[in-house]
């Protein structure tokens, strides 16, 4: 059993034990001055300059990075990698995508279905039917299989799943009683499955699945999710709009919980960044809130809202967070997905809507490293979306930027002049130079 610590002083941080703050590097007074400079340039290529000197003078604010990011998303639309019909038995109702994009669990009135995903050529039905209605469901992959987790109204069933899996080679293991809600880790070596107000903690073996330590609450869990955290952590959510991380320490069998307050009403999607620093939730009126988390920020202690926004959305959603936390992907059911910068947590930023998606059946569903993204439209065809430039851009937008702008090293220099810090724009390859072969200087000698 997982002892949870919450509201304990006594396992307070002392400061000795603190990170120490990172010194920033670059020049963060110079890039403010910029940054209000592009605000107010009338010149949109001008204030771009202006806003791309003000990323690479302080590379740490991801705040200018991503409004660079903002200015040039508009020329990147996701490309369609494949796509293909599911058939007929009713409108898919309920999907889950597997963190690696290959496997895709799906509900409809005729049953549940489990389908592989290919990038390029057809997609193809592992199983035709698996049990309906499906009441949640979760997958990981490693590079050597896949696990599904799927709760149905007989129970919970394990699918263990090859990477070439045929209709042959999937085990299924009936591993517990009906759960109200279920996760597996990025990994696919730990699950979490929920009945009540206890979570069980899982270990995914190569033999299946073994129950190593439940994990109680005060509140029933609504829904559970195993963020891709280099720790176990659980993010569960409550009746009510109450959300709550637990950092396991498996070693002793302890965590300490994380209380996200000032949520309102009923939440339809809520997950943890990558280092575990930034929290986000969506509730189902369409609120976008955000938390800061880090470790350092007093892990013990109810951790009040930094910023909420509303996206517009209604009903059920997913959310998808860069590793950092200073990014986001919000998908709803009644419009496409959109692009948030989360850099300053206070104030959400919406910086693009993607064109796709635009009937979905449910909510667009993302890979766990954000370079796939998964619709389901209403006539049954789903499709698999390459968002990696999307991901790119946000992540580093540099050359896109010098592109859009038309940087040249002269108009660097007009705004930094400062030689120390270098022109960031890559070289243009030149165009290859044709070898024109124009034979020897003089003809052949007649030896006849």
């Amino acid at each position: 059993m997982f002892v949870a610590e919450p509201d304990d002083p006594l396992n307070a941080p002392r400061p000795q034990d603190q990170d120490p703050v990172a010194v920033e590097r670059g020049d963060p007074a110079l890039a403010a001055d910029l940054a209000q400079r592009a605000r107010a340039e009338t010149d949109p290529v001008r204030s771009l300059r202006l806003l791309l000197a003000a990323a690479v003078v302080a590379p740490d604010r991801a705040e200018y990075r991503l409004a660079v990011a903002g200015v040039v998303l508009g020329q990147i639309e996701p490309r369609r990698l494949n796509h293909g019909d599911l058939g007929g038995g009713g409108l898919v109702r309920y999907a889950e995508l597997s963190t690696g994009g290959a496997w895709l669990v799906v509900d409809r009135d005729d049953g549940g279905q489990l389908w592989q995903l290919r990038a390029y050529g057809p997609v193809f039905r592992m199983t035709s039917i698996l049990h309906s209605p499906i009441v949640s469901a979760s997958a990981g992959e490693d590079p050597v299989r896949t696990r599904v987790v799927i709760s149905h109204h007989g129970g919970v069933d394990l699918w263990e799943l090859a990477p070439t899996a045929s209709r042959s080679t999937g085990r299924r293991t009936r591993i517990a009683d009906p759960a109200q809600a279920v996760a597996v880790s990025h990994r696919a070596d730990t699950a979490v499955t929920v009945t009540g107000t206890t979570a069980t903690v899982w270990d995914l073996g190569t033999g299946g699945a073994e129950a190593i330590a439940v994990l109680p609450y005060d509140q029933p869990v609504m829904s559970v999710r195993l963020p891709p955290t280099t720790e176990l952590l659980v993010t569960a959510t409550h009746p009510g709009g109450g959300i709550t991380i637990d950092r396991i320490d498996r070693r002793n069998n302890t965590s300490v919980r994380q209380v996200l307050a000032g949520h309102r009403g009923p939440v339809a999607a809520a997950t943890v960044s990558g280092d575990g620093t930034i929290a986000a939730a969506v509730a189902e009126d369409g609120e976008l809130t955000v938390w800061v988390t880090a470790a350092a920020a007093a892990p013990w202690a109810t951790v009040e809202p930094s910023g909420v926004v509303s996206t517009g959305l209604t009903g059920p959603a997913r959310l998808w967070l860069s590793s950092d936390g200073s990014f986001a992907f919000v998908a709803g059911p009644s419009a496409p997905p959109t692009v948030w910068s989360l850099a300053d947590p206070t104030t959400p930023v919406r910086l693009h809507d993607l064109a796709i998606g635009t009937d979905p059946a449910v909510p667009a569903m993302f890979t766990e490293d954000g370079r796939t993204l998964v619709t389901i439209d209403r006539r049954n065809t789903v499709t698999v979306w390459d968002t990696a430039a999307l991901v790119d851009t946000l992540t580093d937008p540099v050359q896109r930027a010098c592109q859009a702008a038309a940087m040249t090293e002269p108009a660097w220099r007009e705004i930094i002049a400062d030689p120390a810090v270098a022109y960031p724009c890559p070289a243009q390859p030149g165009l290859p130079t044709i070898d024109v072969q124009t034979g020897p200087a003089t003809p052949p000698s007649d030896t006849r």
